[in-house]
């Protein structure tokens, strides 16, 4: 019985290592933490950079300026009168429409609107909170 144990208490001893092997250890493993400390890192930077970059992309849609132009529209007619009839409201869009294309607006809108405008202009309850969306 005594030969298990003592076999069993050999497997689980660390080999003494001399000061030099120690020193060399240790190295190996400030350098192997710093690796990984720098690959987590960069990782963490470059999804960073990824989701910045992304968010400020234009977004060549041209539906999607007219859908914001639309509803700005709306926003703007039923703030100035909120028992605006629907046809009104759809007057107004027609019109708009064609006054920012003779203006180049929407244009502008397809190259240049931005993932992160586009979400703001989403979230707007007001017209003028939609129009701060755009610089």
């Amino acid at each position: 019985m005594r030969g298990e144990g003592d076999e069993r208490d050999r497997s689980r001893q660390v080999p003494v290592l001399s000061p030099r092997e120690e020193k060399h250890a240790r190295r190996a493993a400030t350098a192997r933490a710093l690796g990984a400390t720098a690959a987590i890192v960069c990782l963490v930077s470059g999804a960073v950079i990824v989701q910045v970059l992304i968010s400020a992309r234009p977004i060549a849609s041209e539906a999607r300026c007219e859908a914001l132009l639309d509803r700005f529209v709306e926003l703007r007619v039923r703030a100035d009168n909120p028992k605006a009839s629907d046809y009104l409201v759809e007057q107004r869009k027609t019109e708009a429409r064609a006054s920012a294309e003779q203006s180049q607006s929407l244009e502008r809108c397809r190259k240049g609107l931005t993932e992160e405008a586009a979400a703001c202009a989403d979230r707007a309850t007001s017209a003028d909170e939609l129009e701060r969306c755009f610089p």
